[in-house]
């Protein structure tokens, strides 16, 4: 048909077409309106194609399953069950199998302590103030592997302990030294304990490596043992030093003993000096402490013993000892004793301690706060007084001692004085003890004021003044039987009247009577302590009241003798010469009684068979027994011969005169004498010598020689 074009009405009958753009879409829309209802037609056509496909398989399939045996269709079943369970459980474990984590970033690690910080495999130096000083990079990036070092713990000295309260001791990490040297371990194990030397300015490692380090000298020395297992000591300075070469078995050190070193040799201990040189003998046992001059042990019975530097044991079998600079502290049992090394002891009674933590532990929080100190006691001194401090759950307990009075010991035997209280002892070392005395009035024993003024053994007053008896010299009188001591014991001002001696009881620990002064008659002529063993010892005694009387001591008892009702008395010979107010009488010493004695009048001061001699008003006379007075005229001088007396009279010449008959001398002419020394030591006024009636007359002369002056006889007829 040929082309038409279109009329004008169709024209406008139709939607303009503006553009290209609208034609092309208005053409799509129309095509895809067509391509969807040509799909929706072929989706029915193929959708009832499959449903008879479908059947045909369901009909095929039917007639397959009923050509089955019985057999068959079991075996089939259960070959279906089972992989339906297959499938099942592989589902289960594919759903809920874990999914891999994606790699999480590494967590920062950072451990500070005192010297340095571990920051994520870097130990960073840090000085006092925590400022960064240097850094070291870890092979081995663990805290628990690469870290500052500590000090070895292989020594088990006799030093305070600090402890966490967990009961694990605390170790201490060596410093760093001169903000240069570190100490420190990087091992790949914990078993590994190499310890390295490295350098933070230069950022090295020493070649040389150690097994252990210890303190010594100073900060810059270290004890260290090497990978050859000897011991040495290094300074570390502007370089590394060997100050003590590597040839010991065994080296430490203890600042107890400043520059000196304790090293094993031969299996003996030795201490040797910051140069190496030996300056002990070798000491068997485990060195638990020391100072300049001596050493403590234990030894194989587990028990300590102390030796000085030649190896002379001072001590041995103790439970615990402390050493101090001049003495030590003993311990056994739990009772403590304080003796210098010569063995003199600082106080005779125990001290008492309540627990055996005889080395101090420090107890610290995980913060290294201290909580608490655990101690049986401890020791201060301050000038010449110790001060013992015992510790009992929170309670303490003081004791003082002062030194000075250990010191005044040793200047005596057989005694000792602490605090008030004297000791006696039977041996000469003051192991068994005697008995103790508590002074009323103590010693106060100062640098100034040495020895035992007011409490200490007295000594004998010397009463006699005759010619009887020629005293010795006075010391201390002696402790008899080992139990009566004679004991001064006054205020600081003692005078006559405040004066007491004790006389004290040792073993049965009592006051026997207190006197103001007593004469044993020991005459020791020392100061030092001795010993008397007696029986019937007489003792004349003063008493508070002033009176004199006599005692005896026998072995184990004090009686009275003679009563103390006399102003005076004194021994003369045979006699004990008494006077009060009734005169002067004699009194045997071996009689309880008294003589038929008449008190005459004066100081009794010569006697024989049957005269006396007696001073009155500076004046001799003779008495008899019976009190009757011979010569009526008072002599300068009276001697007593068996049948006559020679008197010189006050122009001093001798003349001899009978009993008798005393009006009448028996020489010519009176001797007129050069000296007025007429009894006792040394040359004497005149010398009279007899032999039966007859008689001899010397006089002393300046000349210290005697010149024969006449000789004679006694009248026929006389008294003999």
């Amino acid at each position: 048909m040929p082309n038409q074009e279109p009329n004008k009405e169709d024209l406008e009958s139709t939607t303009p077409i503006e553009t290209l753009e609208d034609l092309i879409e208005q053409e799509d829309y129309q095509k895809e309106d067509i391509e969807e209802d040509e799909l929706d037609t072929f989706e029915i056509t193929n959708t009832e194609s499959k449903k008879k496909k479908h059947k045909e398989h369901f009909v095929k399939l039917k007639k397959w399953w009923a050509k089955r045996s019985k057999k068959q269709k079991i075996l089939i079943i259960s070959l279906f069950v089972v992989l339906l369970c297959v499938l099942g459980v592989g589902l289960f474990l594919l759903l809920t199998k874990e999914q891999p984590k994606p790699p999480e970033e590494p967590e920062d690690v950072i451990v500070e302590l005192n010297n340095y910080r571990y920051e994520n495999g870097t130990l960073i130096f840090l000085d006092e103030n925590h400022e960064e000083i240097g850094n070291y990079e870890c092979k081995n990036k663990d805290e628990t592997l690469c870290f500052v070092s500590y000090y070895s713990v292989e020594d088990d000295f006799d030093n305070s302990k600090k402890m966490y309260e967990d009961n694990t001791e605390i170790l201490e990490q060596i410093p760093i030294v001169n903000q240069t040297y570190v100490f420190l371990n990087d091992n790949k194990t914990k078993e590994d304990e190499t310890i390295l030397l490295y350098n933070m300015k230069t950022k090295e490692v020493a070649e040389d490596t150690y097994r252990l380090v210890k303190k010594g000298e100073n900060e810059t020395s270290f004890i260290v043992k090497n990978n050859t297992s000897n011991y040495g000591v290094i300074h570390l300075a502007e370089d590394v030093t060997t100050a003590i070469s590597f040839s010991y078995d065994y080296l430490a050190y203890l600042d107890t003993a400043p520059n000196y070193y304790i090293s094993k040799q031969n299996n003996r201990n030795v201490i040797i000096n910051n140069a190496g040189k030996n300056i002990s003998k070798g000491i068997a046992g485990v060195i638990k402490g020391l100072n300049k001059k001596y050493i403590k042990v234990v030894n194989e019975t587990n028990t300590y013993s102390v030796y000085d530097y030649n190896g002379k044991e001072i001590f041995s079998g103790y439970e615990y000892v402390e050493l101090y600079d001049d003495y030590a502290a003993l311990i056994e049992n739990k009772k403590m004793k304080l003796k210098f090394y010569d063995q003199t002891k600082l106080q005779e009674d125990d001290i008492v301690l309540f627990n055996t933590t005889y080395t101090p532990i420090n107890i610290y929080d995980e913060e290294n706060h201290l909580q608490s100190t655990e101690e049986s006691f401890y020791i201060e001194e301050n000038g010449n007084t110790i001060t013992v401090h015992v510790l009992n759950n929170g309670t303490e307990k003081t004791t003082s001692l002062n030194k000075l009075e250990a010191l005044n010991n040793k200047t005596i035997k057989f005694m000792n004085y602490f605090d008030g209280k004297l000791y006696f002892y039977s041996d000469e070392e003051k192991t068994n003890l005697l008995g103790s005395y508590n002074c009323t009035n103590k010693n106060n024993i100062t640098k100034e004021n040495i020895g035992l003024p007011n409490c200490s053994i007295a000594s004998d007053t010397i009463f006699e003044d005759n010619e009887k008896e020629t005293p010795g010299t006075v010391g201390l009188i002696p402790i008899l039987n080992e139990r009566y001591v004679f004991l001064n014991d006054n205020p600081d001002l003692v005078n006559e009247d405040n004066k007491t001696i004790v006389l004290y009881d040792l073993k049965a620990k009592k006051n026997m009577s207190k006197y103001k002064s007593v004469n044993t008659y020991s005459y020791t002529g020392n100061a030092e302590v001795t010993f008397k063993a007696v029986n019937d010892l007489q003792v004349v005694a003063k008493n508070k009241s002033n009176k004199f009387g006599v005692i005896t001591i026998n072995t184990n008892t004090v009686a009275a003798h003679v009563p103390f009702n006399y102003n005076a008395i004194e021994k003369i010979g045979d006699f004990y010469a008494a006077s009060n107010e009734n005169g002067s009488i004699l009194i045997p010493i071996h009689s309880s009684g008294t003589t038929d004695f008449s008190p005459v009048s004066g100081k009794i001061k010569n006697y024989n068979d049957e005269y006396v001699t007696v001073v009155d008003n500076n004046q001799y006379f003779v008495y008899d027994y019976h009190g009757k007075k011979i010569n009526e005229n008072g002599y300068l001088y009276v001697a007593l011969y068996p049948n006559f007396y020679a008197a010189v009279n006050q122009a001093n010449h001798l003349n001899l005169y009978l009993y008798k008959d005393p009006s009448q001398g028996l020489l010519e002419e009176e001797i007129p004498l050069s000296l007025n020394h007429y009894y006792g030591e040394g040359t004497l006024a005149f010398k009279i010598s007899t032999s039966g009636m007859k008689y001899s007359i010397e006089k002393g002369t300046s000349a210290n020689i005697y010149e024969f002056c006449t000789n004679g006889e006694i009248p026929t007829g006389e008294e003999s």
